[in-house]
Order: structure tokens, then sequence, then C-alpha cells
């Protein structure tokens, strides 16, 4: 019998600046062992999901935890259980983000419209690809708007890929959550919305670096080492990873897959794909 593997992923968006799709991926017993320990962990804490927009609110569930700062140890206890249910589930995890004006300036000079979300939605299920190599996966995404379209031009940007890996994704069905029905219904979208809300998060805390001195470097340990260099010169210290985005992939067996779409990887990948990225009518 083939096991069902299924992933689930949602995306966060800082205006103009970056644009993250993350999620994870496991098998029917995994998700099944997940499920249980995410519905414990709101039930431990008397809340009925999870919505990382939605712990500002001063409506609804998490109402509860404001103001924030009088309430920093049951905020931190009720994640630490989130995180704990991720990781006991032994999930694959998997982000792809896009710098937005770097790829604007990539389109640009390459007269192509590379679209932001469809980018980094065709790399994840490019990793997909990768690591379950020819077993069935089902992919399914949080709704935002024209999903359908966005979704069809990712598969259009694998479809392209005749160089790197053509056919990779064959294996992959690609699909998206349907009205009436909401993350708030799924547990599995509610640990996609942490995942990439807290990559997003930790890439938009580089935009000053980013924007004054990404670019330009020979290779990604280049630029690795010029960013350890900027951000001892703004703070005197090393740079850090954020603490709730350690505590989610700190630890944890299965490493995480993830890809940054900066102009040096646009360019890289435009060169090895010989500059195509869709397949032709």
């Amino acid at each position: 019998m083939v096991a069902l593997i299924t992933a689930n992923f949602d995306d966060s968006q800082s205006t103009g600046d970056v644009w993250t799709v993350g999620g994870y991926v496991g098998y029917a017993n995994q998700w099944d062992y997940f499920e249980r320990l995410w519905k414990e962990a709101m039930a431990r804490h008397g809340v009925p999901y999870f919505h990382m927009k939605e712990m500002a609110s001063p409506s609804g569930p998490f109402a509860k935890w404001l103001p924030p700062e009088d309430h920093v140890d049951e905020i931190a206890a009720y994640f630490k259980d989130l995180v704990a249910a991720i990781k006991k589930s032994a999930l694959y995890k998997i982000s792809s983000t896009v710098w937005l004006k770097d790829l604007e300036r990539f389109n640009q000079d390459t007269g192509l419209g590379l679209e932001p979300y469809a980018v980094a939605a065709h790399a994840c299920l490019a990793m997909i690809g990768l690591k379950y190599e020819d077993r069935p996966v089902t992919a399914i995404f949080d709704p935002i708007e024209k999903v359908g379209s966005k979704l069809a031009t990712a598969r259009s940007y694998l479809a392209g890929d005749q160089f790197i890996y053509p056919g990779l994704c064959d294996n992959v069905a690609t699909t998206w959550l349907r009205a009436p029905a909401t993350s708030r219904d799924v547990p599995a979208l509610q640990a996609a919305d942490l995942i990439a809300w807290e990559v997003r998060k930790a890439h938009f805390s580089m935009k000053k670096w980013q924007n004054s001195r990404g670019e330009g470097h020979s290779d990604r340990w280049a630029q690795w080492q010029d960013f350890v260099a900027f951000t001892r010169e703004e703070t005197g210290e090393d740079p850090k990873i954020r603490k709730s985005l350690d505590a989610l992939i700190s630890g944890d067996p299965n490493e995480m897959k993830a890809i940054v779409w900066d102009y040096m990887q646009l360019m890289h990948t435009h060169e090895v794909r010989r500059g195509i990225w869709t397949s032709p009518v």
C-alpha cells in the first residue's frame, strides 16, 4: 500500500520587501499524530486555533493575552507547546523566500515577468520532489487572491525546468483549501502559518543590510561574511537567529530545506535554466 504524503503551505508577506511561502510535509500517520498534539495544545491553553495575525487582535480568542508584555509566560508556554507538537511529529520543513525588489530588478534586466508568489511556491514544490522522488504527494496551499492562477504559474515554472530537474514534480499534485473551510479548521495550515511567518520575519530583520550591501557577492559564503561584518558594525555583536525561529528549527533531526530568491539566486538559476522559465506552448 502506498503511504499518503501531504504538504501544507501558507504565505507571509512584508509589503514591498519579502514574501515567504513555507510549511510542512509528512505521511498520514505523522499528520494524525500532529493533529492530536496540536488540538491538545489548543485545549490546554483555552484557544480554538492558531493564527499569527490574530495574536494582536483586541477581539477574538487571543485578546486574553493582551497586552502581551503582561502575559509573557502564558504566551511563551503556548508557543512552546505548538513547537513541541510540530517537532514530535517529525514533519519535514520547507520554506522559500523572495526579496521583492530583487525580483523586480531581475525582471527588468532579463525582460521577464516572474511572479513572486509563483517563484516561492514553485521552489517549495521542487523541494518536495527532491525529497520524496517518485512517491505521490498532495500539496495544499492556504488560499490567497487568485491562488489557482498563481499556482498554475508556479507549475509552469516547474514545467519549464528542462535542464536542472526535468519532470521533478510530476508526482506532486497541487491544490488549495476550498471555502467555506478556512485555516482555522485545519491544524496543518496553522502550523504552516507559524513557520512562514517566522521565516519571513527573520528575513525582514535583514532589510537594512539587504538594501544597502546585500548584492554583488561572489557566492553565499562571501555574502554571509558581509552580513556578519555589517551586523557587527551595527550592533557590536554577531548575527542572532530569532529565538522563536530557533526553537522551531534547532534540535530537529529533519533539517529545514529553504531557499532565498535574491538577485544572485535568481540570476544563477536563470543561467542554469538557460533563460527558460516556462514550457513551450
